[in-house]
């Protein structure tokens, strides 16, 4: 006995040494394990989105289309949007992957990719909306993408990878060029290269494709405001004149705000009332008018530029920028025509 706990003193601390490398060696496998999961995870939602990129999508050109098939007999609106949103998405982190000029290797953008892959996955993952629990999941799936594309601000965090592009490109010629002797702003005086020029169209792509999943998402998410003038996100009778004049209000006082003053307007508006209420986005004709606007009074200020004595800009001689809007009707359709001209 005395013999056997003599031994059992002597092999302890090899039994003891043993045991510690055991669980260090079953800690490791876990991880490799993890990390091999992790892996075959990742392709498999790689075969996910090339998958879901390869369908086709069902393209609503205009804003009837949209109503007739979101109004129709029979459309579910949850249905359309499980079947086409992860379409979207997955045509977006595909657009990504695919910009060329090393655009799609910038961290920015890289960002904006594992944002709409991390979208793509959730949405995957709802199951068909035909119950009211997997309807309100689903809902509550693309609210919570919707967040977190605002979180991430995807234009903004887009155009940082641009200039994080243009920044990497133009490093070495800003370098040499403030070496050289002359002016500070020589030193910045560089053009980009040529290859840039082949952004637009893949960028482009990527931006229609998203306005579409915008468009959709938020549609889908509109119909729960059971508004009776309005279809989703469609203002089914559209104040046009009032939609221009307070987008025309906003330009101006973002006009004022940078310059201390803003051009006059003179508004030429269509009389016909029956004609200026018709089905469309009052958000996309605000955007579309503010940033019109935005740029004639930017036009008009630069090329008519005056000063008080106290140096502030004074627009009181500057030509009015004259808007003109008009509806016309075709047999499809109304078109909205928006004009306006600044003054030389």
């Amino acid at each position: 006995m005395r013999r056997f706990l003599s031994s059992s003193r002597f092999y302890a601390p090899y039994l003891r040494h043993s045991t510690s490398e055991i669980s260090a060696l079953q800690r490791e496998l876990r991880n490799v394990k993890k990390r091999i999961g992790a892996i075959e995870e990742r392709q498999t939602l790689q075969s996910l989105v090339a998958f879901y990129a390869s369908r086709p999508l069902n393209r609503l050109d205009n804003f009837e289309d949209v109503l007739r098939h979101c109004l129709k007999d029979g459309y579910n609106s949850n249905v359309f949007c499980h079947m086409e949103l992860p379409v979207l998405l997955s045509r977006l982190v595909t657009a990504i992957d695919t910009l060329p000029c090393g655009l799609n290797a910038m961290p920015s953008v890289l960002l904006v990719r594992n944002t709409y892959l991390d979208s793509f996955r959730k949405l995957i993952k709802c199951d068909f909306p035909d119950t009211e629990a997997n309807i309100a999941n689903f809902r509550r799936a693309v609210a919570d993408i919707e967040e977190a594309h605002s979180r991430r601000d995807i234009l903004v965090t887009m155009a940082m990878g641009l200039l994080e592009l243009k920044d990497l490109l133009s490093r070495h010629k800003q370098y040499i060029l403030s070496r050289k002797k002359g002016p500070p702003e020589a030193a910045f005086d560089f053009t980009l290269d040529e290859a840039l020029l082949g952004l637009t169209i893949p960028m482009d792509n990527f931006s229609l494709c998203m306005v579409y999943y915008n468009f959709l998402s938020r549609m889908l998410l509109a119909f729960d405001e059971n508004d009776a003038n309005m279809a989703g996100m469609v203002d089914l009778k559209i104040d046009l004149e009032k939609v221009v004049r307070n987008a025309v209000d906003d330009a101006k006082q973002v006009c004022t705000e940078h310059y201390g003053d803003c051009p006059d307007v003179k508004f030429i508006v269509s009389k016909e009332d029956h004609m200026m209420q018709f089905p469309h986005m009052s958000a996309t004709i605000s955007y579309i008018v503010l940033e019109l606007m935005k740029n004639a009074f930017r036009a008009t200020v630069d090329s008519h530029m005056e000063r008080n004595p106290s140096g502030i800009v004074d627009c009181g001689n500057m030509p009015p920028v004259e808007v003109l809007v008009n509806v016309k009707k075709t047999a499809s359709m109304h078109v909205f025509v928006f004009q306006m001209k600044a003054w030389e």
